[in-house]
């Protein structure tokens, strides 16, 4: 992060101090300092976002353009006037050397006219390519104003790895911001996360109902540390549930299946959805007085995915606990 952050401090185009213009509670990211003398119009911060990122080169006529997959994010969407008399391709070639040399990969780029053919302009083309329904209703007037809707732009998407989770730049810069003549940045940084988990967990009814409907339910309130199969202790009020119903139903059998994501070699991962089946098992056995003969711990690795293990969002989801009936 200090890296990145220098890097761009060095390119004195995106170095400048806030504005007095700046709006009302906006800042600069921590990571990506504005280009210099540029005033703060919009600023909206998401806490968790599922969004898709442009990656791919434009399809073949009738072909469906191509995204990553959406990554689970914190969203930062920023909107600069640049100052007079600096040309949007100027801005634009200070922002992608500075990410550039900040460590980012660029992956896709493009000028005026290819970004018009991908319709990589305006509030229509942001929403249906570049962010999927994200940035429809009141997201509208408030990050994306009507003019934007009619000017060519700039447009790149970078990509920069990073152990705690990877950091993702969508950038265009446009003329005539507000029907003016001072360019337009806008500036969308997603920080890859995981959503804040703990929250809800399935009580005995749900529960219940689950397994009458389907013969089985996934539950996402039992929780591990990465590679591991010792149970978190937010897990308690799941398994507290998963006891009331099992009591409740002293006929009912089940199996305890865990499932992972695709993420390392798949005999770890069966090794460890095992062992992790086996400990909530063992929680019921143990602290809720569960016969283990009602109780049948199995493995299933990422055999079984409900989503796509192409971004986090979708290996969270796959990353379960499946009470099934035997």
């Amino acid at each position: 992060m200090t890296r990145l952050f220098l890097a761009v401090a060095m390119f004195a185009a995106l170095a400048g101090a806030a504005s007095a213009k700046d709006v009302a509670g906006g800042k600069d990211h921590p990571l990506i300092s504005r280009y210099e003398g540029a005033a703060l119009n919009t600023y909206t911060v998401e806490e968790y976002a599922e969004l898709d990122i442009v990656r791919a080169e434009t399809p073949a006529a009738g072909s469906a353009h191509k995204y990553g997959q959406p990554a689970g994010c914190k969203l930062t969407a920023i909107s600069y006037i640049a100052p007079a008399k600096r040309t949007p391709l100027e801005i634009f070639r200070n922002y992608e050397q500075a990410l550039r040399s900040g460590g980012f990969n660029v992956l896709y780029s493009c000028e005026p006219a290819a970004c018009a053919q991908r319709k990589l302009l305006g509030q229509s083309g942001f929403a249906a390519e570049a962010m999927g329904k994200r940035m429809s209703g009141a997201w509208s007037t408030t990050v994306i104003t009507p003019e934007w809707t009619e000017n060519p732009s700039h447009f790149l998407s970078a990509q920069l790895k990073r152990a705690t989770g990877d950091v993702y730049v969508a950038l265009w810069v446009m003329p005539g911001y507000g029907g003016g003549t001072q360019a337009g940045i806008y500036q969308v940084v997603l920080e890859a996360k995981p959503a804040d988990t703990g929250m809800v967990k399935v009580d005995a009814a749900a529960l219940g109902k689950g397994i009458a409907a389907d013969g089985k339910i996934a539950l996402y309130g039992i929780f591990f540390d990465t590679g591991k199969a010792e149970l978190k202790s937010e897990s308690a009020a799941q398994i507290d549930e998963m006891a009331k119903l099992l009591k409740s139903n002293a006929a009912l059998k089940v199996f305890i299946v865990g499932h992972t994501d695709n993420q390392g070699a798949f005999d770890a991962n069966l090794a460890l959805s095992q062992k992790r089946a086996e400990a909530v098992v063992g929680a019921l056995v143990k602290d809720h007085k569960i016969d283990a003969k009602r109780l049948a711990a199995r493995g299933a690795a990422n055999i079984s995915p409900v989503a796509s293990n192409g971004s986090e969002a979708g290996r969270a989801k796959n990353r379960r606990v499946e009470l099934v009936e035997q």
